[in-house]
């Protein structure tokens, strides 16, 4: 589920690319379809670390798997935006070309910020679906 929700954002990243509409958003002064995106990857990469927590410690507290989801999906959203930020730096024109690529820093913010609004949907989602106990250790 959570490649799926990867390629998805992937593929309409690319989508928008191609038809035009970050160069719109972008003339519109703000680009609201990146942040969908990113919501989507958070959720995404929330899903990834709660079956890899799943996995390695399958009677882990609420609160615990709560944090680290957090934890984890910020983590990797400072870092994609860091090497989004590197890749602007130094390629420049590609970077350009695929969109992929934070302008300001207030850009960088609000994809982060998107990224975790995505954990937050699927935290409750996990509480609402009872995916994983109440109780804490």
């Amino acid at each position: 589920m959570a490649f799926a929700l990867l390629l998805t954002a992937v593929a309409f990243h690319f989508i928008a690319v191609v038809t035009g509409v970050y160069d719109i958003q972008i003339n519109q002064g703000f680009v609201w379809f990146d942040n969908v995106l990113h919501v989507i990857v958070g959720v995404a990469f929330g899903l990834w670390w709660f079956r890899i927590l799943r996995t390695w410690r399958p009677n882990v507290s609420r609160t615990v798997t709560i944090a680290s989801l957090f934890a984890f999906v910020l983590f990797l959203a400072i870092s994609w935006e860091v090497s989004e930020y590197i890749f602007f730096q130094i390629f420049d024109s590609f970077a350009l070309g695929l969109k992929v690529y934070s302008p300001s820093l207030q850009e960088a913010f609000f994809d982060a910020a998107s990224d975790m609004v995505g954990v937050f949907i699927l935290v409750g989602v996990l509480i609402v679906r009872k995916w994983f106990p109440a109780t804490t250790q």
